[in-house]
């Protein structure tokens, strides 16, 4: 990843973190690692926890941010917040997934 790429990677989370924030998410994970893979962002919207991954581009772009949550992708958020609810004891919480694009 190109030190560029990072810096753009960095600020979108950022802007995410507080769009997320203004909307009255409470924050409960950033940047969530484990062997599987990461979440960007973890947070609880009233009573659901919301699996985030966010997506920037700039604006030179020929594709939406969101485009780039491939299939692939997709399997590992899902794979990542399975092994985030287990570790939690949080088997049967109501869950979904979020993608937060920004240009």
């Amino acid at each position: 990843m190109t030190k560029e790429r990072q810096i753009l990677g960095e600020s979108g989370e950022e802007a995410a973190f507080e769009f997320l924030r203004k909307k009255r998410y409470r924050i409960l994970e950033r940047n969530y690692k484990t062997p599987l893979g990461e979440i960007d962002i973890i947070a609880q919207d009233k009573d659901c926890l919301v699996f985030i991954e966010v997506k920037s581009l700039s604006n030179t772009s020929y594709i939406l941010p969101q485009e780039m949550v491939n299939k692939r992708k997709q399997e590992q958020i899902i794979r990542v917040a399975l092994s985030y609810l287990k570790a939690k004891g949080l088997r049967n919480a109501d869950c979904r997934f979020d993608c937060v694009a920004v240009v």
